[in-house]
């Protein structure tokens, strides 16, 4: 009798423990920051929700992330079908002409809570008067997206839509692949190679009823590379010489070249037109001021930059397609909300910058 009595009251304290444990963890796990890795890793395997401004994007098996169809920032920002638009039918009507917009989060327009602010959407709005069909902008932006994730995306979703037109505006996240150590014109110095745990059966169980467990996953976990961070790190970690020497170095441009042109020849072979739109970023000074860590070697970025828009222009004259150039200099930088993305006089600006080139290929004066 004493025994069993002994075995209950080592069984409660040990309960006791465990929730005193369990609770500590729920604590903490709670005040972990939304942007950190391991926390999101877990919650992303367990279906929960974590900051939308994270969230905005799913990892994917072979396209490495895409926009999430679900989320919402104060209004839906992604359709069914994870573009920046209002829901539409996949399947094109007959009387419609569709424009397919690839590119990163100047394309996409980051920090423009309202989608219907930014220029592809104005574009619409513009080449819609030069034309009775019914036109449609599709907004295939991609947050911190490259000429790889636009190919990739357009070679295994976005093709068919069957787009009239494809028109690409890049060539800025491109710049990072130049900068960094190791290039691969596969860019894979540049994303991170893996974004699933695969997380076995009875360790999500665990993690469904276990605090303790998930921060202990969170910690384990939060050094994995994910589409959540930015790969390899910081641009204060490589040296103004090292990037001067990288810039320079043609080698260092072959992937980005080889992205935009094998996308330039299938969008054409595939029957659409294709427009190459150069990259648009503020003033030295702005992207001093509104990016810390590129402070230091701001202007051998906006180098590499200006090389990746040479090689726009020269995919463009060699397949014979137009190459549209946003100039810097007609965007004064109150414009700008930080280094590249625009407030929506901004994003105003380019649209009709844009649609002025575009115009003669729409039957436009």
């Amino acid at each position: 009798m004493k025994k069993t009595k002994l075995l209950l009251l080592n069984l409660l304290f040990f309960a006791f423990l465990w929730g005193v444990l369990e609770l500590l963890s729920w604590f903490i796990y709670k005040r972990l920051p939304d942007t950190h890795n391991g926390k999101m890793i877990v919650q992303s395997e367990l279906g929960l929700p974590f900051n939308n401004s994270i969230r905005s994007i799913l990892p994917h098996p072979y396209l490495l992330y895409v926009n999430n169809p679900q989320y919402v920032d104060s209004i839906r920002q992604h359709n069914e079908w994870g573009y920046r638009n209002d829901p539409f039918p996949f399947k094109k009507d007959s009387g419609t002409l569709r424009v397919l917009l690839l590119g990163g989060s100047t394309t996409y327009g980051y920090l423009n809570k309202n989608p219907k602010t930014t220029w592809g959407h104005l574009l619409e709005q513009k080449l819609q008067q030069l034309t009775p069909q019914k036109v449609q902008v599709i907004n295939g932006g991609l947050n911190y997206g490259t000429s790889a994730e636009m190919l990739a995306g357009y070679m295994f979703r976005h093709r068919y839509l069957q787009p009239d037109w494809v028109i690409y505006h890049g060539g800025g996240n491109d710049a990072s692949a130049t900068v960094f150590p190791n290039y691969d014109p596969e860019y894979t110095h540049l994303r991170a190679s893996g974004n699933k745990t695969n997380l076995r059966r009875f360790e999500r169980r665990i993690l469904r009823v276990s605090r303790f467990f998930r921060l202990l996953y969170a910690f384990w976990l939060s050094d994995m590379a994910t589409v959540y961070q930015s790969q390899p790190g910081s641009f204060n970690s490589i040296s103004y010489e090292e990037v001067k020497e990288r810039i320079k170095n043609p080698a260092h441009y072959t992937g980005f070249e080889r992205n935009i042109d094998l996308l330039t020849q299938t969008a054409l072979h595939d029957g659409a037109r294709v427009a190459l739109v150069g990259y648009l970023h503020a003033s030295i000074h702005k992207v001093e001021e509104t990016r810390p860590d590129l402070a230091g070697i701001a202007d051998l970025v906006i180098e590499a930059i200006s090389r990746n828009k040479e090689l726009m222009r020269q995919v463009a004259r060699k397949h014979n397609v137009p190459y549209i150039n946003v100039d810097s200099s007609t965007f004064r930088d109150e414009l700008f909300l930080d280094n590249c993305h625009l407030n929506p006089e901004g994003e105003a600006l380019k649209a009709a910058i844009i649609f002025e080139q575009l115009k003669p290929y729409f039957g436009g004066k």
